[in-house]
C-alpha cells in the first residue's frame, strides 16, 4: 500500500472507544511491567479515518538492551522496538482483510505523549540521537504508511493512570501533532 492509498496518514482520525479502552489497559500493565507497550490500530478499509481493531505487538528493547546494553543502552521502560517483519506482515494482511493497519502506537511512562527525538529518528529512518541526549536527526519519512499515536501513563495515588494520548502524522520532513477524535 502506498501512501496515496492510506488517507488516515493525513490525521484526524476516529479511534473507536472500546480500542482505546483496551489500549490503556495495556499501557497500565506495561507501566507496572516498567516497559513501554506498543501495537497497531486498524480499521475498515470503507472508513479510512476510523481504527476499531487493536493488534498488541511484542516490545523487544528489554532482549535488546540485556544482549547488547552497549548497542541498546535503553531499557524497554524508556524505549520500543519490534520485529518488522511482523509489522509488515501485519501490514499486508490487514489489507488482505479489507481492514488495514493504520496507527502504530506506543507508550511512554511518566514522561507525556510525545514523539521523542529517539521516536522521530527511529520512525523516519533517521540517525538517533545519543540514547541519552542529543538532538534527533531525522530520515526521509516513515517506511511504513502510518499515523503515530503515543499514549502517556503516569503513577498515581493508588495505580498507574493515562493521563494523555497524542496522535502524529508525518507532514513536510516532520512529525506533526493531529487531532483525534473518539468515537
Amino acid at each position: 500500500m502506498s501512501w496515496d492509498d492510506a488517507p488516515w496518514t493525513l490525521g484526524n482520525l476516529q479511534i473507536a472507544r472500546s480500542v482505546l479502552e483496551e489500549l490503556e489497559r495495556l499501557a497500565v500493565l506495561g507501566y507496572t511491567a516498567e516497559q513501554e507497550v506498543c501495537g497497531l490500530l486498524a480499521g475498515p478499509v470503507g472508513e479510512p479515518l476510523v481504527c476499531d481493531r487493536i493488534i498488541p505487538i511484542e516490545n523487544l528493547a528489554q532482549q535488546l538492551h540485556e544482549r547488547d546494553p552497549s548497542a541498546y543502552p535503553r531499557s524497554a521502560r524508556t524505549f520500543f522496538a519490534f520485529h518488522e517483519r511482523k509489522l509488515e506482515a501485519a501490514l499486508r494482511e490487514g489489507r488482505a482483510k479489507g481492514a488495514p493497519v493504520k496507527v502504530l502506537y506506543h507508550s511512554h511512562l511518566d514522561v507525556g505523549a510525545f514523539l521523542s527525538g529517539m521516536d522521530q529518528a527511529m520512525l523516519s529512518r533517521g540517525v538517533p540521537p545519543a540514547f541519552v541526549d542529543g538532538p534527533a536527526s531525522l530520515g526521509s519519512g516513515p517506511p511504513w504508511p502510518l499515523a503515530f499515536l503515543v499514549t502517556s501513563v503516569r503513577k498515581g495515588p493508588s495505580s498507574p493512570v493515562v493521563d494523555d494520548h497524542k496522535l502524529f502524522v508525518w507532514a513536510q520532513r516532520s512529525f506533526e501533532a493531529s487531532p483525534l477524535t473518539i468515537v
